[in-house]
């Protein structure tokens, strides 16, 4: 019995693609991965979109965001903040995509809904993650 609850399980996990895009499988990781950068992307754009001198709404938090990660995760690995500011843009943008990434694995049916699963569990994009922060390095 134990062994037939596994093999299910294993076989659930590894349901293959969702569909084909132009030759290429698609899976439930890329299709949450696809969601994950749309909403980086429309909310850098709703912020970005009417910047002022002296922030409202909005650019208030991702100032406060921006401000934050500099401050206790980009500066203190490289050694300070000037050189933190220039690596923001590409740090910044790994960092937020890996925490929402592992977040999202929090949530309830994750892994088990068709086109919902952490981008971070599969291998292939952990390792994209890995080989570009080595030739960024």
């Amino acid at each position: 019995m134990g062994t037939m609850f596994l093999a299910a399980e294993a076989a659930h996990h590894e349901a293959g693609p969702l569909f084909y895009l132009f030759g290429l499988e698609v899976t439930s990781e890329i299709t949450t991965e696809w969601a994950i950068l749309g909403i980086i992307v429309l909310l850098t754009f709703a912020v970005a979109r009417n910047l002022r001198r002296i922030p409202r709404g909005l650019q208030t938090g991702m100032e406060l965001l921006v401000n934050l990660i500099i401050d206790t995760v980009v500066a203190p690995s490289i050694g300070s903040r000037q050189k933190a500011i220039k690596y923001l843009p590409f740090l910044g943008t790994l960092f937020i995509f890996i925490i929402v990434s592992n977040y999202l694995g929090l949530l309830p049916g994750a892994g088990h809904l068709p086109g919902f699963k952490p981008p971070t569990s599969a291998i292939s994009v952990t390792a994209a993650l890995a080989i570009l922060a080595f030739i960024a390095t």
